[in-house]
């Protein structure tokens, strides 16, 4: 019995949702505040039944919750866009969340610039 097989089902139908949700985003959503938005990966529990999208968005002038307010609102539109494009029999719930890793790696690479100068 092949073990590896749920696991690869999971991270292609991942990476399908991130390339789907980042083109309904930029172009198939009318609000302009969320045009900058950076799909950065989707975590699917293993029953598919739910997904993490994590986003983040380094040219944004709107804070971090106003980003996840708007996305939030715009969340139906954008699943129902999504499964659109992609044939599933179960439809996850998406839920969105703030990526901070990509801050949390500008800021530590600042520390060692800093470090280096000293």
């Amino acid at each position: 019995m092949n073990t590896t097989k749920p696991y690869k089902r999971t991270q292609r139908v991942s990476s399908t949702l991130k390339k789907i949700i980042s083109n309904v985003i930029e172009f198939e959503l009318n609000d302009e505040r969320l045009k900058n938005v950076t799909i950065t990966d989707v975590e699917l529990s293993k029953d598919l039944k739910y997904a993490k999208i994590y986003f983040s968005s380094q040219l944004s002038t709107l804070s971090k919750e106003e980003l996840l307010l708007l996305i939030n609102k715009s969340s139906s539109f954008i699943s129902k866009k999504t499964f659109e494009k992609i044939q599933m029999r179960v439809v996850p719930v998406l839920k969105f969340v703030y990526d901070k890793s990509i801050e949390n790696g500008l800021k530590i690479e600042d520390i060692l610039r800093q470090i280096k100068n000293e």
